[in-house]
């Protein structure tokens, strides 16, 4: 479904010119960007940003609302650009319900209310 075009690729410190950055414990505080574009631990970092990424996420999603699924729980909401999300949700072709996880810590860059009009934050 996802080929390694679909995922971030950003050079950063100790990293190879074209490998992935892992994100930080400080870039929650000081580097919006790579909370959302460098990987996670040992996760890829998908491209939401991209539309056939986007269009292949609404798809599934799409095909749980056919199956009579009612809503979807999003983990690590904050480390996909609210944009992309709204992009991704507004193609749903139902009602989806959405609940976002969305941990804040004191002075996080990344807001919950970042989230809210995209369904219910937990």
């Amino acid at each position: 479904m996802f080929g390694a075009a679909d995922f971030h690729r950003r050079a950063g410190a100790g990293v190879e010119q074209h490998g992935n950055c892992q994100i930080q414990d400080q870039d929650f505080f000081s580097c919006y960007d790579c909370v959302q574009q460098c990987d996670l631990g040992a996760l890829a970092d998908l491209d939401t940003s991209k539309p056939s990424v986007q269009a292949h996420i609404t798809e599934y999603l799409n095909r749980l609302a056919s199956l009579g699924v009612a809503g979807v729980r999003i983990d690590a909401s904050k480390h996909m650009n609210h944009w992309d999300v709204g992009s991704i949700l507004q193609g749903v072709n139902s009602s989806l319900y959405v609940y976002h996880e969305v941990l804040e810590g004191c002075g996080e860059l990344v807001k919950p209310t970042e989230y809210t009009g995209l369904g219910q934050v937990l």
